[in-house]
């Protein structure tokens, strides 16, 4: 998954280690300009900041040295590199967590922000339920949409670092599959209004059952 930032001159490696609470390895590298946030190592190029986020079936510290063979010119790991795994003109993002670390960075990214943000959530109809939402509101003002089903604990995240900088109203859609998740994507996004379309049977197998579901979904 590749996003492109909706600053218009970036990030700087700096202000990224702030924004998701980690310690930049090499202050020469302070100043490097990221332009895109990536989480695939296929999909990175010279303005990106790869995350490697450790997955069920693949970890992705395992492929920094693609991203970096790539062009990757930042990485954000929770794990030490070993010597001569990147370059000195990498900069390196020490985390304890990379995928919160992208629930950080969202954060910082609304923390000054006042404009109005809708969240959707619910078994079935949240796209097609977000999108509905968003043709409204643009009729009076610059709103934002996620895209897609960027919708997951990394997703929606990462769609925030796309809202431009003069939006007006955002409208972001939340899934989840455990317990959790809901409430971190909502403690991210902080929403003036919730959505919940329905509650139906998916993911029984971590929730339980339909009260699962519809204790999860009130995360929001």
């Amino acid at each position: 998954m590749k996003i492109t930032l909706s600053m218009q001159n970036g990030i700087t490696a700096h202000a990224l280690a702030r924004m998701c609470r980690g310690v930049l390895e090499n202050e020469k590298n302070a100043n490097l300009n990221i332009y895109s946030i990536c989480t695939d190592s296929r999909e990175v190029d010279g303005n990106t900041a790869f995350f490697a986020l450790v997955g069920e079936r693949v970890n992705g510290h395992d492929y920094i040295p693609n991203a970096v063979a790539a062009g990757c010119r930042c990485v954000v790991s929770q794990e030490p590199l070993l010597p001569g795994v990147v370059g000195e003109d990498v900069a390196v993002i020490l985390v304890k967590d990379s995928e919160m670390a992208l629930s950080y960075m969202a954060s910082a990214r609304l923390e000054k922000e006042t404009f109005p943000r809708v969240a959707v959530t619910g078994s079935v109809g949240k796209t097609t339920t977000k999108d509905m939402i968003a043709a409204v509101m643009r009729e009076e003002k610059k709103t934002y949409v996620s895209t897609g089903n960027h919708n997951s604990v990394i997703g929606m995240p990462l769609s925030v670092m796309e809202i431009p900088e003069n939006c007006e109203c955002a409208v972001l859609e939340m899934g989840m599959s455990n317990f959790g998740e809901i409430e971190r994507m909502s403690l991210v996004a902080e929403p003036d209004i919730a959505v919940i379309t329905n509650i139906g049977s998916s993911h029984m197998e971590t929730l339980g059952d339909r009260r699962g579901i519809f204790r999860a979904k009130l995360e929001i």
